[in-house]
């Protein structure tokens, strides 16, 4: 039971560092990068590189990114307890102590993974209502 509890616990730091590494890393624009790089000590800020751009990006945006990565992160974090619920259901062997615990917690994780949903699509409403309200659209 401890090797199990150990593999499962390295294979949930490999996939949140396969996550940070290949999904909040930004894909390599060279020809962005080089054209930006116009003299000696001159480069964008943060944002360009994150969130596109010519490096004037505004600090709203890179709040409304860095929101956005944290509930993509919770996302996975409750998606990776359903699996984790899910294997601790199979290997439950019929004793019921162990299925109601694998069922509570696939129970608290969708909670969870609902609450992050709803959270993400108000972030999306306000950001864009904001937006509109700011260009003078509405």
């Amino acid at each position: 039971m401890k090797n199990a509890k150990k593999i499962i616990a390295g294979l949930i730091n490999l996939i949140f560092l396969f996550f940070c590494f290949f999904s909040l890393a930004p894909v390599a624009d060279a020809q962005k990068l080089w054209n930006s790089q116009e003299g000696m000590g001159k480069s964008g800020n943060i944002g360009s590189l994150f969130l596109g751009g010519d490096g004037d990006t505004d600090v709203r945006m890179t709040v409304v990114y860095i929101i956005r990565v944290v509930l993509e992160l919770m996302a996975l974090f409750f998606t990776v307890l359903i699996i984790l619920g899910g294997f601790r259901w199979m290997n439950s062997r019929g004793n019921s102590d162990e299925v109601e615990k694998a069922k509570d917690q696939i129970k608290n994780a969708v909670i969870g993974l609902v609450i992050v949903a709803s959270a993400f699509a108000i972030t999306t409403w306000v950001v864009g209502f904001a937006d509109r309200a700011l260009r003078g659209d509405i």
